[in-house]
């Protein structure tokens, strides 16, 4: 049994980092096909989903959230006015708000929906290959039971660090957010000096990346 065993998750505005929750869930078989639903405006994107993982997957964003123990906000930060006016009043007390949207502090996400179980977290880019950090913090109205959930659902994404000052959110972007860009940066550099000294471009590049993960 984890926290998630027999919880339904529903992800409004299902995009690229929600498919990567999507797919660490299952593969970890953290929860099954069953006990996902994923909300998003596009026929095309709704299919893929629908194809590629065997979950439900709906167009209408409250269809989404009923019945889910815990939400995924997964939206464009411009669209969070917009998208909470719609799914605000069907929250209900008990449902876990857990935002992945950057920028967004637990005082716009509670004043916008007007509910205040809210997680905000901030997962970085190498989260979609289940290698990332994500940093996040639980309002206080959040129960032990929903902060479980929120861990074993963000350590899908690879290793998760709860802090209890939301400012430590935001200033984690400058570490791990922008740091895999630095290391890409080294690594390019070092693949060009292997390159230079004659190594064909194939080996240099094989020779950082394992010199790198170990």
């Amino acid at each position: 049994m984890t926290p998630l065993s027999d919880r339904t998750i529903a992800t409004v505005g299902s995009g690229v980092m929600a498919e990567a929750m999507i797919a660490g869930l299952l593969r970890g078989e953290l929860v099954a096909p069953d006990q996902i639903v994923a909300s998003h405006p596009r026929a095309e994107r709704r299919d893929h989903l629908r194809a590629e993982y065997g979950i439900r997957v709906v167009g209408d964003n409250q269809q989404a959230i009923e019945g889910a123990d815990v939400v995924l906000l997964g939206i464009k930060p411009q669209m969070l006015g917009k998208v909470g006016r719609e799914i605000g009043p069907a929250l209900r007390r008990g449902q876990l708000l857990l935002s992945i949207l950057a920028g967004a502090t637990t005082t716009a996400l509670v004043g916008t929906l007007g509910h205040d179980q809210v997680i905000r977290a901030m997962p970085n880019t190498p989260a979609r290959l289940g290698k990332g950090v994500t940093v996040w913090y639980a309002t206080p109205a959040t129960t032990d039971e929903q902060r479980a959930q929120a861990a074993s659902l963000l350590g899908a994404l690879g290793t998760q660090i709860e802090v209890d000052d939301e400012k430590m959110v935001a200033m984690a972007t400058a570490v791990s957010g922008t740091g895999p860009t630095y290391v890409f940066l080294v690594m390019e550099a070092l693949i060009d000096a292997a390159v230079h000294l004659g190594f064909p471009r194939q080996v240099a590049h094989d020779l950082v990346v394992e010199t790198l993960e170990g």
